[in-house]
């Protein structure tokens, strides 16, 4: 009886551990980090290259990575005021 069931448990834990790696998988827990050439802008999140864009996509006015970072540090381009970058801006870096 005893051989039994750790028999059961053992084959619950696998059954267990088989479906948790299926629902990480579907939901690409495993993420791949990219690596962007020098021509290409690094979007991250947490520490992880999540996207590469085009060097001259950085300050164009249009965020395009999600944390806005391609965004930030910019210096405006001639003939343009602050509110060329106010749509991509997070509030606070408008307000300063």
């Amino acid at each position: 009886m005893l051989f039994c069931n750790s028999l059961v448990r053992s084959t619950l834990v696998l059954v267990t551990v088989s479906i948790m790696f299926n629902i990480m998988m579907s939901f690409n827990f495993f993420i791949t980090a990219l690596t962007c050439d020098e021509s290409q802008f690094e979007c991250v999140d947490n520490h992880i290259v999540i996207k590469c864009i085009p060097l001259d996509w950085k300050c164009d006015g249009s965020q395009d990575c999600p944390d806005k970072a391609d965004e930030m540090d910019c210096d405006l381009p001639e003939g343009r005021t602050v509110a060329y970058f106010t749509d991509a801006l997070p509030l606070e870096a408008v307000a300063s």
